[in-house]
């Protein structure tokens, strides 16, 4: 099986060692806090941010397991003079 890497180049594998990586959403834990009534932030993997079909998906996601409507907004969050990008997840009021 011949397999190529898409970047900024092309690389032929030639079985080298390749890591898929995927992106998880961290479900368990956003259930944790939005039970507690909590308001969850999830941060942008590092040199990419997360689509807002994947957020949009994943709120939806959590909406059917929770029982309530989950809402989700982009936002910005400052933690130790640093400023991190991501969206904040709480349950609607409504």
């Amino acid at each position: 099986m011949s397999c190529i890497i898409v970047s900024s180049r092309v690389h032929p594998v030639n079985g080298s060692l390749v890591h898929k990586l995927y992106r998880k959403i961290p479900y368990d834990d956003l259930k944790v806090l939005l039970r507690k009534d909590e308001i969850a932030f999830i941060e942008h993997p590092d040199g990419e941010k997360l689509k807002r079909q994947t957020i949009h998906r994943a709120a939806r996601v959590l909406s059917e397991a929770l029982g309530k409507k989950v809402s989700y907004s982009e936002a910005i969050m400052q933690v130790a003079g640093r400023n991190i990008e991501g969206y904040l997840l709480e349950l609607s009021k409504e």
